[in-house]
């Protein structure tokens, strides 16, 4: 049985042309997770716009990647200022996380899919949103039992809206709180048949 970590990271690349793979053996996850981006001078990072254009030159059309939905900074970035949508929610996704930033709380993942030969989807009709603190951290030393509450709650409603067909297409930022932004389509947006 393939676990849901080695499930989700076997969909990480997938090259044009191709249709996801289909119950992969063990043996087949490090070629797809391997890392796509470009080397970067000096150890510094790459930016998203190098990545996208790596993955381009190489026949990818989708990257793919996790984050922790309660990380406002980071949901801006993926979905606001990149255009990602995302569909998909994992609980408790890396088991137990000793990290600082984690502490405290479940490792809840969601899945970025960042569609780089794709427009962004055009937010309309039935839009649902789904709150989360502004500063999950700044919450979290203030009172972690509070935070465990919001993620709770974050979570009932992103898997709530998943069942029913709806993804995240959009993200607005504020100081106190921010919300997610779902839409009605998931299943039809961004195929790869």
């Amino acid at each position: 049985m393939v676990s849901k970590l080695a499930e989700m990271e076997a969909r990480v690349l997938l090259p044009l042309g191709e249709g996801r793979p289909e119950g992969p053996d063990e043996g087949a996850f490090p070629a797809l997770t391997q890392r796509f981006a470009p080397p970067s001078p000096k150890g510094r990072g790459t930016c998203p716009k190098q990545e996208r254009d790596y993955a381009r030159q190489r026949g990818l059309r989708l990257i793919e990647w996790t984050y922790d939905p309660l990380e406002s900074k980071n949901a801006h970035l993926n979905i606001k200022k990149l255009g990602a949508i995302v569909r998909r929610y994992y609980v408790n996704l890396y088991g137990e996380i000793t990290s600082r930033l984690q502490q405290g709380l479940e490792s809840d993942r969601v899945v970025a899919e960042w569609w780089i030969d794709q427009p962004r989807v055009r937010i309309e009709g039935d839009i649902r949103r789904v709150c989360i603190p502004g500063d999950i951290q700044a919450l979290k030393q203030q009172s972690v039992a509070s935070a465990k509450e919001v993620q709770r709650r974050v979570r009932e409603e992103f898997l709530k809206n998943f069942q029913e067909d709806y993804f995240v297409a959009g993200f607005e930022r504020k100081d106190e709180w921010s919300e997610y932004l779902f839409m009605r389509g998931a299943s039809g947006v961004y195929q790869t048949d």
